[in-house]
């Protein structure tokens, strides 16, 4: 058995006998009877009770960014008057992000940093874990921290990761690992994602280390993502570090538990290893980073507090901060939107304040997110009435949907990074993104937001305009009558979702 998931069901069990003792204790003073077994079902009821308060009162609040945060903000200090060095580049496949980190991790020759939100030992993870065992073997420092919610379903007791672990050159870390009985910190996930290779390499945006976001090996669905790549180190590079030295420093955040070398399993890794050299040979000779890559005049890390309680909005804030200060143009992608009061605020007060105002987000029909996409059917009125455009994305591939999480701000900031336009990346989990400052790449990322709006239909008051020769899916059976459930349901957990 899992063993995270061993201790939380122990926990769960002795706190049972406890409250059902201390019931059978009190009944007995008070001189009544009650069969165990309705007492064990109270338990069970008192227990549930306990756990749902402590998540609604710990995350119900949503705070406000302190004074001391916005005094220290200068829209100003996100764009640069020269090159600073840095060269980025978008990787806009989900097969391209797969050979960029085989690319990466052939690479390495001292450390390689990855963090991640969903980590899957399926193929593309496979290939992933395949290629760190590889550069670990070599010498190479791997440090890995995912997210503990994940890690309990996907990473503890799996064979791969435990021996991955078990190697003496890699250090695996589980951000706020799940604690049923300490339910004031269940919702404050990690969900941060990127790549550090050495001094040189940085990869970060909204990808999970699945077959949903990397290669494509056949899968149920896919997911149409973006990453940026920096090239050449430089002041992203070490705050990205800082912030992963920050995270794994935590009291929250502890080490991987269930290292076990396996002689049969370390040999698989080694022969996928040896596979991925023949499959994929272009990742493993020289690459000309400085011709594939643009100049930036400067890059920024934003990200929100790494605590475990419902944190301040600081990625939301200082992102409604540089778009409203948006001259002609903003264009926002966003899987879905799941906004409070204090959203909608912002997205009035940055198409009050931009004249070319655009927000491209998934369909009810391709939305990944169900919970997403039914507030979206029910609150589409209200996202128009912020004064944005409204497009919603249709793919014209079965089962794809749209990841991406950018932005655009006067065809000169490109924003890329894990934060979705709803109340869980605003206030209750970790999000990273990088503010670059960069013509060249944001020529880039307008060209492929075009292609995307090009699949989208444009929200009008009166319906949909949808673009000639762009079929709009069905809804199935089945994916209806779930909308229309969690229709019914969804308004008290929103704020989770």
């Amino acid at each position: 058995m899992k063993l995270q998931l061993l201790w939380n069901i122990l926990g769960i069990v002795l706190a049972l006998a406890l409250l059902t003792g201390a019931g059978i204790l009190l009944l007995r003073r008070l001189g009544k009877r009650v069969r165990k077994g309705k007492l064990v079902l109270l338990s069970a009821a008192v227990l549930a009770l306990y756990i749902l308060t402590g998540i609604f009162a710990a995350y119900l609040r949503h705070p406000n960014v302190s004074e001391s945060y916005a005094e220290n903000w200068e829209n100003s200090d996100f764009y640069g008057d020269h090159p600073t060095g840095e060269r980025v580049a978008l990787v806009t496949t989900n097969q391209a992000a797969l050979e960029e980190r085989l690319r990466l991790f052939h690479l390495a020759e001292e450390r390689i940093i990855l963090s991640t939100f969903d980590f899957i030992a399926d193929n593309s993870g496979l290939d992933v874990i395949a290629a760190l065992y590889e550069a670990a073997e070599r010498g190479v420092q791997v440090e890995i921290v995912a997210d503990g919610f994940n890690a309990l379903q996907k990473i503890d007791g799996e064979s791969h990761f435990q021996v991955l672990a078990a190697h003496p050159n890699v250090e695996i870390f589980i951000y706020n690992p799940v604690n049923l009985l300490k339910p004031w910190k269940l919702m404050g996930r990690l969900h941060d994602k990127y790549i550090i290779v050495d001094d040189t390499y940085l990869l970060l945006g909204g990808r999970n280390t699945n077959d949903y976001f990397l290669g494509n090996y056949p899968s149920d669905t896919y997911s149409r993502d973006m990453e940026v790549l920096v090239y050449g180190g430089g002041e992203a590079l070490t705050q990205v570090e800082s912030y992963f030295r920050q995270i794994c420093a935590l009291d929250c955040t502890r080490p991987y538990q269930g290292a076990n070398d396996n002689s049969e399993i370390r040999e698989i890794l080694f022969q996928r290893a040896r596979s991925l050299r023949e499959t994929y040979p272009q990742c493993y000779t020289d690459y000309d980073y400085a011709a594939h890559t643009h100049p930036a005049n400067r890059i920024t890390l934003l990200s929100n507090p790494i605590h475990t309680g419902a944190k301040e909005p600081w990625v939301l804030w200082g992102l409604t901060q540089l778009m409203a200060d948006a001259e002609e143009q903003v264009l926002f992608h966003s899987p879905y939107v799941i906004c409070n009061g204090a959203m909608y605020d912002s997205l009035r007060e940055i198409a009050g304040n931009v004249p070319d105002a655009r927000l491209v987000l998934n369909s009810v029909e391709t939305a990944a997110n169900l919970f997403g996409a039914v507030i979206y059917s029910k609150e589409r009125d209200a996202m128009l009435e912020t004064g944005f455009d409204l497009y919603e994305y249709y793919s014209q591939e079965a089962d794809v949907s749209s990841h991406m999480k950018s932005a655009l701000v006067d065809n000169r900031l490109c924003i890329v990074g894990s934060f979705n336009l709803d109340m869980r990346s605003a206030y209750l989990d970790t999000e990273t993104v990088l503010v670059i400052d960069s013509k060249e790449l944001a020529a880039d990322l307008a060209a492929h937001m075009a292609r995307m709006e090009a699949s989208s239909g444009h929200v009008m008051e009166d319906g949909v305009q949808v673009p000639e020769g762009i079929v709009v899916p069905e809804i199935p059976f089945f994916r209806r009558a779930v909308l229309a459930l969690l229709r019914l349901i969804e308004r008290p957990f929103r704020f989770l979702m």
